[in-house]
C-alpha cells in the first residue's frame, strides 16, 4: 500500500466543509500528507431577460461577478483555517460541475485522497439538490472521506 502523500479537501464555505477540512487536516499531519483546497464555481444558469442577450457587458459580468464571489470565499475560507493553524499549501478555484471537477482535478493532480463535507440531506431535498459528496464517492478513483457536521463549538476556530 502506497503512503498518503497529498489530500484534496472540496469546500463549499459550508460548516459541513469546514468540519471536512479539520478532519483532513488531522489525516495529513498523521500522515504527513500536503493539504489543498478545492472551491468549483458555476456560471448561474437561468434565463436572460431579452435586453442582456445581445449586450457582451452584461453576459462577461453574469461570469465575472460569481467568479469573484469565489473566490473571495476561497480566501476567507483559507485564512479561517490558517488562523486555525491548519496550513494549505495550495488553494484551487475550478469551473465546472462539482462532483466531476472535484474527480478530475483529484486524477489529474495525483492526489492521494480527497475529502468532502456532507450536509446530510434526505428525501426530497437530496432527490432535488443531489449530493455533491455521493458523486465524488461514485466518480473518483481513490479514496474518498466523507465527513458531516461537527459539533458547533469545534467549528468556530475555522
Amino acid at each position: 500500500m502506497e503512503r498518503t502523500k497529498s489530500i484534496l479537501v472540496a469546500t463549499d464555505f459550508s460548516e459541513c466543509s469546514k468540519a471536512a477540512l479539520h478532519a483532513a487536516a488531522q489525516w495529513a499531519e498523521r500522515l504527513g500528507a500536503s493539504l489543498d483546497l478545492i472551491h468549483v464555481w458555476s456560471i448561474p444558469s437561468f434565463p436572460l431577460p431579452p435586453a442582456f442577450t445581445g449586450d457582451p457587458r452584461a453576459n462577461q459580468l453574469l461570469v465575472d461577478q460569481p467568479r469573484q464571489l469565489a473566490e473571495t470565499g476561497l480566501k476567507r475560507f483559507v485564512e479561517a483555517a490558517s488562523n486555525a493553524g491548519i496550513f494549505v499549501r495550495n488553494a484551487l478555484l475550478e469551473l465546472g460541475d462539482p462532483a466531476v471537477t472535484i474527480s478530475q482535478t483529484a486524477e489529474r493532480e495525483g492526489y492521494d485522497m480527497i475529502v468532502v463535507g456532507t450536509h446530510g440531506r434526505s428525501g426530497l431535498s437530496r432527490f432535488m439538490l443531489g449530493s455533491v459528496a455521493e458523486k465524488v464517492v461514485r466518480l473518483a478513483k481513490q479514496p474518498v472521506l466523507s465527513v458531516g457536521k461537527l459539533p458547533a463549538r469545534s467549528i468556530e476556530a475555522a
